[in-house]
């Protein structure tokens, strides 16, 4: 039996795994990959001699499946959580505490937003119950129309949009209520008579448990247990150009970067994970191009494959011929809207809609006698005169990076519509970071070192909409056998839900080679 998975990002190698696990060592599996890394939007590099997390440093603890992975991969010591310390919000040239028991900054009442918002604004929030509230039940619009609309602009250019800008990238005028904000709209489905009912409705329960978990030595360790256990004939440097359904199943077609075509089988001698070399070796920073560069010929991919013993053969040296069972496609929806595009044209006419957010992050090694503030970081509110959008105060969140010989600090720039900062060079975006931070800060920011990781079409935004537009995806797949999707675009962006889809793609697949 013959499988390929494409991506080797989580939702990927999630994917390529459970299917290992379900299938043994019968299964030939391909993993193909177009950059020279795995990983996807997750990258660990060495910062001071100590790992540290260039793209997520962190999951949504009440989810279980970056807990479960670890435990299943022998890696259940990897996993911490935060001191619990708060972060701030800069807005109006000061720092405001977080507000406490809001929705994704959304308040259930005037108190939450005391001191962040003015009082004109405050009378509204209080006033919001006693207006009509217009909501149709199973419809949705954007998160910044609903509350500029009920609680008033401050609210999500304060509030909202630095917390939903730290998911997504993005702005609350580009993100839909139905799929950032679930139990806010089940809530006002039911029938809330305002928006601050539903959010009360909406809050879970107060709890002591930790509401964000990380892995000690970085998601590299995660994403090498997981290469390491799905064994998979790993192809860097290449991309798919075209998908396409034979008799009995599927057939890849490669390109490289001079538009050699090749058909993937079973020949060739590409190694397997173990013969990659240590993690740090894998790939430079700033390596990933646009997501929507990627499908056409010679544009893309280095045309050397990490071969058995250090063999490198490029993509049309291996030769391959014969048939696929089943096709994973754990790609960005631009990517994979293009492979579909001739097997799926319902299906990736749905995709085409999603759009996608840049960003890079500087993460900075300052001296550890640097007085940072007691919080966990400082979010920056929308019209802020910073160029950074937000900043982890990573030594201060998490208690086994307050341990190392120096302060770290990651600064996040980039905003979905707003990327121009990601052409800065290196050395003008570690000034940036670096001069901001002292903004906000009150201290002098001197770095003894620092990294610069861009994410370009790094996260897909969920627009209005956006839960019908998976809907149609998933509708326009439901009669292809052996061809499932994963990734980000689907049903949630951060890394437990990546790892869902690549696990809801694999268990697609079983099932469908089970019923063949």
């Amino acid at each position: 039996m013959r499988i390929a998975v494409v991506g080797a990002g989580i939702s990927g190698l999630v994917a390529a795994y459970r299917l290992r696990k379900a299938l043994g060592p019968k299964l030939e599996l391909v993993l193909l990959e177009r950059s020279e890394r795995i990983g996807g939007i997750l990258r660990t590099d060495d910062i001071a001699g100590e790992p540290v997390d260039l793209g997520a440093e962190a999951f949504v603890g009440r989810r279980p499946e970056i807990p479960a992975l670890l435990g299943e991969l022998g890696l259940a010591d990897q996993l911490v959580y935060p001191a619990g310390k708060r972060p701030l919000i800069w807005s109006g040239a000061a720092a405001h505490p977080l507000p406490e028991r809001t929705l994704m900054g959304i308040p259930a009442g005037p108190d939450a937003l005391a001191g962040l918002v003015d009082e004109a604004t405050l009378a509204w929030i209080a006033d919001e119950p006693a207006r009509p509230l217009d909501w149709v039940p199973g419809g949705d619009m954007a998160v910044g129309e609903l509350v500029a609309a009920r609680l008033g602009e401050q609210v999500v250019r304060r509030s909202v949009d630095p917390l939903l800008g730290g998911v997504y990238a993005g702005l609350a005028n580009s993100i839909g209520v139905r799929a950032a904000l679930p139990t806010l709209a089940a809530a006002l489905d039911a029938g809330a008579a305002s928006l601050s009912q539903a959010v009360a409705d909406a809050l879970p329960p107060p709890s002591t448990a930790p509401v964000f978990g990380g892995i000690r030595d970085g998601y590299r360790v995660l994403l090498e247990a997981l290469l390491k256990a799905a064994a998979p004939r790993l192809e860097t440097g290449c991309a798919p150009a075209q998908l396409t359904r034979t008799a009995h199943g599927w057939r890849l077609d490669l390109v490289d970067e001079q538009g050699t075509a090749g058909k993937l089988g079973t020949a060739g001698k590409v190694g397997t994970a173990a013969e990659l070399g240590p993690a740090g070796q894998v790939g430079a920073a700033g390596e990933r191009g646009p997501a929507g560069q990627v499908g056409a010929a010679g544009e893309r991919g280095a045309t050397r494959q990490r071969g058995a013993a250090g063999e490198l053969n490029t993509v049309g040296e291996l030769g391959m011929v014969g048939e696929l069972d089943a096709v994973v496609l754990a790609t960005p929806a631009p990517v994979t809207a293009s492979l579909l595009r001739g097997v799926a044209p319902a299906a990736a006419a749905a995709m085409v809609g999603i759009e996608l957010s840049s960003s890079a992050v500087v993460a900075l090694a300052l001296p550890p006698d640097t007085p940072l503030p007691d919080n966990s970081g400082i979010l920056v509110a929308t019209g802020e005169p910073l160029r950074a959008k937000a900043f982890t105060l990573s030594s201060r969140k998490w208690p086994h990076l307050a341990a190392r010989d120096v302060a770290l600090v990651r600064a996040s720039f980039g905003r979905f519509g707003d990327d121009s900062l990601l052409s800065w060079s290196d050395d003008d975006l570690i000034a940036a970071a670096a001069t901001d931070l002292s903004t906000v800060t009150g201290i002098p920011i001197t770095p003894i070192t620092a990294r610069v990781q861009r994410w370009h079409g790094g996260l897909p935004q969920y627009a209005p909409g956006h839960l019908d537009r998976v809907a149609a995806i998933e509708a326009g797949l439901a009669d292809l056998p052996g061809l499932a999707i994963a990734g980000a675009y689907l049903h949630g962006v951060g890394v437990p839900a990546c790892a869902a889809s690549g696990t809801a793609a694999a268990e697609a697949v079983l099932a469908d080679l089970t019923r063949l």
